[in-house]
């Protein structure tokens, strides 16, 4: 049995590759393809038609979605996108979904996308989603009965990233008291989570002896000028603006106490996953699977609509005991077994293959 990774994010995302790795064992042969452009999905088909034991795995769609730079290109991309649905049905082509967002990020044409994900999510014959809570709302969204949905978990990153530098060489290669009761902030820094209530709800704590540290590379520059300028004053708010690698991840994860997310929006988060995996205690907002992931043994959830609920959490973190908190997410994570994941993925696929 084939499958085509549908996009190849492999480099600098770990997840497809894990799990490409977990269903070899199966005999699944992974590959993986970029289409782009007007004939994305014609580009699709092509390559499905080549072999008719392939199953196309969609994950994150961005290239697929058929806007344009101006609305005759953006007419032009729906005609053919349209079309493209309809070859896919037309010669059977097996196809699955892995929905990771509702939307993409910073999406400004949602009214195209949510129907061009409606009309993917009819066409395929299996829907994925990390949690099951989720699936009324995009079952709505997608317009799709509920039953067309298969949870899976998303999978640890136990071992996946280095994690042999101890808490005190990381806060002394990033010139962090030893003794400070540490926030992180670690990821691509987009308005979309939220850094900017991370940095303000802080600023409102005074607690002595604490670091916020906030570490990704800004998505544009005046927000990165916003981030210095509300930074500047403050000796224990600390910005360190890079794209971090995986060898990297453990110079900033094993510094923190706590690991602080603020989404404004989202669906399934692999740097939730990561958190638990470096054992860190976390902060994040009640939203999408993030509740079926953690639990109060291990986090502070807030409600994303009370506007002290993220500082009231950064306050319940101040007095909790965080290492316990994080050994209790690395057993969660341990949870998360890629072995099993795939068990269920390719049992979706067997099936697929057989209708």
């Amino acid at each position: 049995m084939k499958s085509i990774f549908i996009p190849d994010y492999s480099d600098g995302n770990p997840y497809q590759e894990l799990l490409a790795r977990a269903l070899k064992k199966y005999g699944v042969t992974v590959t993986y393809s970029n289409p782009t452009g007007i004939f994305c999905l014609l580009k699709i088909v092509k390559k499905a038609r080549q072999s008719p034991d392939t199953i196309i795995h969609l994950h994150w769609i961005n290239t697929l979605i058929p806007l344009g730079r101006s609305n005759l290109r953006t007419a032009a991309r729906i005609l053919f996108f349209d079309i493209g649905l309809l070859l896919l049905r037309m010669h059977r082509i097996k196809l699955v979904w892995t929905i990771h967002n509702k939307f993409c990020h910073d999406s400004q044409h949602r009214k195209i996308e949510r129907m061009a994900r409606r009309a993917l999510a009819q066409t395929a014959q299996t829907l994925f989603v990390h949690s099951p809570s989720v699936i009324p709302e995009l079952a709505e969204l997608y317009n799709v009965t509920p039953d067309k949905f298969q949870v899976i978990d998303h999978g640890h990153y136990i071992d996946v990233c280095p994690n042999n530098i101890t808490e005190q060489e990381a806060r002394a290669k990033n010139n962090i008291p030893q003794d400070h009761l540490v926030y992180l902030s670690i990821g691509s820094l987009k308005k979309y989570k939220g850094v900017m209530d991370i940095i303000e709800a802080y600023q409102q704590l005074h607690i002595p002896n604490s670091t916020l540290l906030i570490v990704g590379q800004p998505s544009d520059q005046t927000l990165a000028n916003e981030l210095q300028k509300r930074c500047r004053d403050d000796l224990n708010l600390k910005l360190i603006f890079k794209f971090v690698n995986d060898q990297e991840m453990q110079f900033y994860l094993n510094c923190a106490d706590v690991v602080v997310y603020s989404f404004k929006e989202i669906l399934t988060s692999g740097s939730l996953i990561l958190a638990l995996s470096f054992k860190k205690a976390v902060i994040a907002p009640a939203l999408g699977c993030i509740p079926d992931i953690v639990n109060p043994s291990g986090s502070f959830l807030y409600d994303p609509n009370d506007p002290q609920g993220l500082l009231q959490a950064m306050s319940s973190a101040s007095k909790a005991d965080l290492k316990k908190m994080g050994e209790h997410n690395f057993k969660t994570a341990r949870s998360f077994d890629w072995d099993r994941i795939a068990t269920t993925t390719f049992d979706v696929y067997s099936k697929t293959g057989q209708q």
